[in-house]
């Protein structure tokens, strides 16, 4: 456990700025899912609790932000804190995610925090 915790603090914010209000609003913005769409191309899925379904007119697509790079370091630095705590707000109001009940809620939320994890480990392992 003690281990775990001393993992989270290293990756979560390491090597980070502070967000600019643009890159707030980019990240709670429909902009970041058609970049995910265009730079990711659904080989991996960094947004399963957002309802999306990713198609590409073409190959070349152009993203939102300056290229994929750009956008890798949004998600990995400002996106995920920032519509994780959306969604999770949303969830705590509403007390369901479109209509699921509390225990598909509850293994959602512990997916979550598990993919976010997973995809922390998976940047630093490339560093």
């Amino acid at each position: 456990m003690q281990m775990f915790i001393i993992f989270l603090l290293l990756v979560i914010g390491a090597g980070c700025k502070e967000c600019t209000i643009r890159e707030i609003e980019y990240c709670l913005s429909n902009d970041v899912i058609e970049d995910h769409c265009c730079c990711q191309r659904k080989y991996h899925e960094v947004f399963p609790y957002i309802a999306h379904t990713c198609y590409n007119k073409s190959r070349n697509c152009e993203p939102t932000v300056r290229d994929c790079g750009v956008f890798d370091r949004l998600l990995a630095c400002c996106c995920h804190h920032y519509l994780g705590m959306k969604w999770k707000n949303q969830m705590s109001t509403t007390g369901s995610i479109n209509g699921q009940s509390e225990n598909t809620k509850n293994l959602f939320v512990f997916g979550l925090i598990i993919l976010i994890i997973k995809s922390y480990y998976n940047i630093f392992i490339f560093l």
